[in-house]
């Protein structure tokens, strides 16, 4: 895949303008989460065809929408493997990610961002809180 360009959004910072892979585009919008799991293939390629979202007073991610490709995808988890906690320190945005990261194995059936999430809390790898995000 060819670079992706996206714009970071934080509430008391200017925007950012962002050049990246597919992996730097998961870990700038945030779509992991701090106990490491990467969320699958469907749900990823969800969020990709929203473009993101502003995220009010919380950080956010914006792109073009595009169609993620399953090679796309596998090309990222390999990266994202690769990536130890410095590595992550020395990004734009810290993703601030304390677990190990690898893809979640054991998601349920979905495409939808929120109730991976939820699914995450049900299983015991996050704390229990709303999630309120336009990513899917």
């Amino acid at each position: 895949m060819e670079t992706i360009e996206y714009i970071v959004t934080e509430m008391h910072r200017p925007n950012g303008v962002c050049r990246g892979t597919v992996a730097d585009l998961i870990l700038d919008s945030q779509l992991i989460p701090p106990c490491g799991l990467i969320p699958p293939f469907r749900v990823v390629a969800a969020v990709c065809r929203l473009g993101g979202s502003a995220n009010g007073m919380s950080p956010g991610c914006l792109w073009q929408p595009f169609e993620l490709s399953e090679d796309d995808y596998c090309a990222a988890i390999t990266r994202l493997e690769s990536l130890n906690a410095d590595d992550l320190k020395n990004r734009h945005r810290n993703p601030y990610i304390s677990g190990e990261i690898k893809p979640d194995y054991s998601a349920p059936d979905t495409d939808n961002y929120l109730a991976w999430l939820e699914s995450l809390v049900r299983r015991g790898l996050l704390p229990s809180r709303p999630f309120q995000s336009a990513k899917g």
